[in-house]
């Protein structure tokens, strides 16, 4: 492995170097065909040294000299895949078939520690100093911990199913805890296994989202959810994230599901304040559909947006706040005048969202004070 790494290495840096002539050989035009100069090599600084725009310079001076870097990236990936079924990079993992993992997914919950009793007493204290308002926690599994056929057996770290056991066993049967691994790992086929999960994309499909949008109403409300209440839309193309790291330009096409209830009618609103949109859902029923009553406040991450639809129709209330947002958005003040909260991540981030947010002493008090005065 180390072996194939040093020849490859030099081996990608020379090709990057002369990509140039290369293209001037083959009678192309190796710059930009903006009518413009090729854009200079920032100046550099060592304050600069974190600054994202001083690096989107040096990758737009790149961009215009070297103009088959991407490609030469992607195919020489590809080769060290081919020639090693492993790929050259510590991020990312290649599993059976092709499918790609994120190291995240096992490494992160090994970085992390977490006191999950801690986190199942704060819930608790959180609901008694809101009047027995109600607050669940949802754990959307990771790729990894429900097509476990498809990752190599070195691959799957211990730490990652000690914390899904510990989550489960500390919440016990007291209802905070939505817990989705089962029905995922029911619901896999495997005649089709990218049906939950993209190929080579971390995120879940929209099929996945609807089991999650599915346990969630059954768990708030038994009986409520229906299949009958999801249609699909329009096609949507999802571009493999984990893909990218490879230089790799993998798209794939999913069809979005959404929400159909007769005599159910569902507003959206969109708050634009932090890096994402607040995004605000009220439902109306007119023939006594059943609705989840009140306003319910949902602190999600990415996976959600495979969810929303199906979701929010439920809700007579829904607002959906995101976590690069937490501070920003001031979701803690929103909790005030919410009849239930819900609290939502993936698996391999919700340990560093607890301990380094939720948990945090000012957080942590902060919630129990604004829940407590209203």
């Amino acid at each position: 492995m180390k072996r194939l790494e040093l020849v490859l290495t030099p081996l990608l840096v020379l090709l990057l170097v002369t990509s140039v002539w290369t293209v001037r050989l083959l009678g192309g035009e190796p710059f930009s065909l903006e009518p413009r100069p090729p854009r200079p090599i920032p100046d550099f600084d060592a304050e600069l040294i974190a600054d994202g725009d001083f690096f989107g310079g040096v990758d737009a001076y790149l961009q215009d000299r070297m103009a088959l870097r991407g490609q030469v990236a992607g195919q020489t990936t590809r080769q060290f895949v081919n020639l090693t079924g492993d790929v050259p990079t510590n991020n990312a993992m290649i599993g059976k078939d092709g499918s790609l993992f994120l190291v995240e997914d096992y490494n992160r919950p090994c970085r992390y520690k977490i006191d999950t009793h801690q986190f199942s007493d704060a819930i608790n204290r959180w609901q008694q100093a809101g009047s027995g308002r109600e607050i669940f926690v949802v754990i959307a599994p990771d790729k990894s911990s429900i097509q476990v056929d498809e990752i190599p057996a070195r691959g799957r770290l211990d730490c990652q199913a000690e914390r899904e056991q510990q989550l489960i066993e500390t919440f016990g049967d007291d209802g905070a805890l939505i817990a989705l691994w089962d029905p995922l790992r029911d619901a896999k086929d495997p005649t089709d296994p990218y049906h939950l999960y993209f190929k080579h994309d971390a995120h879940w499909t929209y099929e996945a989202g609807q089991i999650m949008a599915e346990e969630v109403v059954e768990h708030l409300a038994p009986g409520q959810f229906a299949s009958v209440t999801v249609e699909e839309k329009k096609l949507k193309q999802t571009k493999g994230a984990i893909a990218r790291r490879l230089g790799w330009e993998e798209e794939e096409f999913r069809t979005k599901l959404w929400c159909k209830r007769k005599g159910v009618k569902t507003s959206q609103s969109v708050e634009k304040l932090g890096s994402k949109d607040i995004v605000t859902f009220r439902t109306e029923s007119n023939r006594d559909e059943p609705l989840l009553k009140g306003k319910t406040v949902l602190l999600h991450d990415s996976m959600m947006r495979y969810s929303d639809q199906p979701l929010a129709c439920h809700f007579e209330h829904i607002e959906m706040i995101h976590w690069d947002d937490f501070e920003t958005n001031n979701a803690v003040g929103r909790f005030g005048d919410a009849d239930r909260i819900i609290i939502q991540s993936v698996e391999r981030s919700i340990h560093l969202r607890v301990v380094e947010q939720l948990l945090d002493p000012k957080i942590d008090t902060s919630i129990e004070a604004v829940l407590a005065a209203n």
